[in-house]
Parts: C-alpha cells; sequence; structure tokens
C-alpha cells in the first residue's frame, strides 16, 4: 500500500496541541442556530468556488441562495447551488451517516458539487495516463482509515493528497476542501462553524506556493503546519464573534 510523505515536526505538535485546547472553550460549545449554520454555509460556498477563480463575491453568493435574481452566467449559478446543496449535508447532520473513508462517498460529493458542470461528475480522470488513481485513492482511503494519527493531522494530510493526485478532472479542490471538513467533523462538530476555508482563501498565494513546495521536498510536511496554523486562526477568529 502506497503510504503519504510527511514528518510531524515540533511546530505540528505545538499547533495541535493548541487547536485541541482551544475547541474545548466555551464559546465553542454555544447552541449553533440555524441561521449561524446558514452563514457558516454561505461563507464556505464562497471560499469553496473562489479558491477555484470563480470571482463571486459573497453577497452575490447569498443573494442566490435567496433566489434573487443575479447577473451571472447560468453555470456559476449552478456552481454556487450545487456547493451550497453539498454543504447543507455536513450542516444537517447528515453526516453521521456518512462513511468518510468510502470511494463511493467521495464520487458522490464530487458528483453533486459537478453535476451540469462536468460531463465527468461522479467520476475519476480516465486517461490513459491516470490508470493508476483507483488503486492509489483506495491507498489513501485505507491509510486514512486505519491511521493512528490525529484527526487535525490526517484531514491535512488527506486533503494534500488528494491535491497531488488529482484524481478528477475538475472539482479536485472542492472536493478536498470537504473531504477534510468530513474527517474533522466525525471527531469535532465545531469545523461545521469556524470559517476555516475562509481564512485559506485569504492566503490563497501561500496556500499554493506551500502546495508547490511541499511537492518538490519532504512530502506534506509544510502543508500540515499551513492547515494547522489555519484552523488556528479560524478557532480565533470564531472566537471573537461566534454569532456571526
Amino acid at each position: 500500500m502506497n503510504k503519504p510523505n510527511y514528518t510531524i515536526t515540533n511546530k505540528s505538535r505545538h499547533l495541535k496541541a493548541q487547536i485541541i485546547k482551544r475547541a474545548k472553550n466555551r464559546s465553542l460549545s454555544i447552541h449553533a442556530t440555524q441561521q449561524m449554520y446558514h452563514d457558516a454555509r454561505i461563507r464556505n460556498t464562497h471560499s469553496t468556488l473562489a479558491m477555484e477563480n470563480n470571482h463571486l463575491t459573497q453577497e452575490q453568493v447569498s443573494d442566490i441562495i435567496d433566489g434573487k435574481h443575479v447577473e451571472l452566467a447560468p453555470k456559476n449559478i449552478l456552481a454556487v447551488k450545487n456547493a451550497y446543496t453539498t454543504y447543507s449535508l455536513l450542516y444537517h447532520r447528515h453526516f453521521e451517516s456518512i462513511n468518510p473513508y468510502s470511494i463511493p462517498e467521495l464520487l458522490n460529493s464530487h458528483r453533486a458539487f459537478m453535476t451540469g458542470l462536468s460531463k465527468d461528475a461522479g467520476c475519476f480522470r480516465s486517461e490513459p495516463s491516470a490508470k493508476n488513481i483507483p488503486k492509489l485513492m483506495d491507498d489513501l482511503m485505507e491509510w486514512a482509515r486505519t491511521s493512528d494519527e490525529h484527526p487535525l493531522i490526517k484531514s491535512c494530510i488527506f486533503h494534500y493528497e488528494l491535491i497531488k493526485m488529482q484524481p478528477f478532472v475538475n472539482g479536485n479542490e472542492w472536493v478536498a476542501q470537504k473531504w477534510q471538513m468530513m474527517l474533522l467533523i466525525h471527531q469535532n462538530d465545531v469545523a461545521l462553524r469556524i470559517p476555516l476555508m475562509n481564512v485559506v482563501y485569504e492566503r490563497k498565494q501561500e496556500y499554493y506556493d506551500i502546495l508547490a513546495i511541499s511537492n518538490k521536498s519532504d512530502g506534506c510536511t509544510k502543508f500540515i503546519e499551513f492547515m494547522l496554523q489555519a484552523t488556528i486562526d479560524a478557532l480565533m477568529e470564531f472566537e471573537k464573534d461566534p454569532f456571526r
């Protein structure tokens, strides 16, 4: 079985410990209202689409979801609706019935994101150069299922490995971001409320720079550190205003 290449540094251990401590903060245990979950879905939808150069504002995303007329290409509108619906499955706690170590579930998630946007929705790349992708994805899922790494670490590694592998024609980042959340919320559903993907989007260039560096060096070691730091910063933002 192919296994991810990474090292858990002292920095990663320190960040993980900080996150675990902050996740127990009283402000994170407040009862979430439907409006809070709706607002969080809007933020995640906007950030996810923006990461792939879909130049929508958060206000436009909100207007589309609220059924208001927005002057945009039909595919952009469909992308918003698809992403929001996909995240809704998580926020309505359907994640409890989703196996985060299932290839069919992963393909279903891609299909939900990409229906109407790609003829390959729900399918791995099929060109000759991609013939090993099903086996590589099986190995990644098996590693994630059996690894003793903490979900905070495991979710970062999975995110990185999926981006590196590029198993889909398009939509890889969408699935990687959602599946990182999937692996986290099975441990602690605080991940549903913190603006993690917003923080990543705000550091988009650094995100891509770290991916490029990681591909040329010691696997996803630096990417783990980056994502853990983004998680800390997202927790701090949420603590300042958990009702926003």
